[in-house]
């Protein structure tokens, strides 16, 4: 059988050192600490914006809501496509990420602009979901704060690897919030 490897930010990593020498941040992933932190777990959060079931829901959530509040076409011309947007709320894995998708390209039909690309507003949100998210979760809380391995995202199965520069994204996300866990809840030049 084929080495199954991804390059990322200048590193090799080997699918099989998963939890090794890195963690993948992904549902299919090989440790608990990635698949938890996969924008596909179930997880009720509060966000910035209300409560939701998953991160993957509140990530479609964010992206369409901005472009919603940026458009020129008329309410009443997507006001149902505004009420699905709010299911995402209850949405996790697959069904948000369907969801999501299926939102954007009507919004798409109806001439609402879509901004894929996530921008600092966009990432100070995400941000403040996920540190929510792993702060209200003592025990991947705990996982966080004593992971000294680089996050990464990429999918894998038994016979691909699939990784897109745009991945990094994600890890980038996570990786910001650890550290700032880190420092709030495991700062070793305090004293008890």
């Amino acid at each position: 059988m084929k080495e199954q490897s991804v390059r990322i930010g200048g590193n090799d990593y080997n699918v099989k050192d998963d939890g090794v020498t890195h963690v993948n941040i992904y549902s299919g992933g090989a440790t608990r600490l990635g698949r938890d932190l996969s924008n596909f777990t179930y997880f009720v959060n509060q966000t910035p914006h209300g409560e939701f079931s998953s991160m993957e829901g509140y990530y479609h959530y964010l992206k369409l809501l901005r472009s919603i509040e940026n458009t020129s076409v008329p309410e009443d011309d997507i006001k149902d496509i505004v009420v699905q947007l709010e299911t995402l709320r209850t949405k996790s894995g697959r069904p948000a990420q369907l969801l999501g998708r299926e939102l954007r390209k009507r919004l798409a039909a109806q001439r609402v602009w879509i901004k894929d690309e996530p921008d600092s507003e966009f990432n100070q949100f995400f941000e403040a979901a996920l540190l929510s998210r792993v702060i209200n979760d003592p025990a991947l809380r705990d996982r966080v704060v004593s992971n000294d391995l680089p996050y990464v995202h990429y999918y894998a199965s038994t016979h691909y690897v699939h990784y897109k520069p745009h991945f990094d994204w994600l890890a980038e996300r996570v990786t910001n919030a650890a550290e700032q866990i880190k420092e709030q809840y495991y700062d070793l030049s305090r004293t008890s």
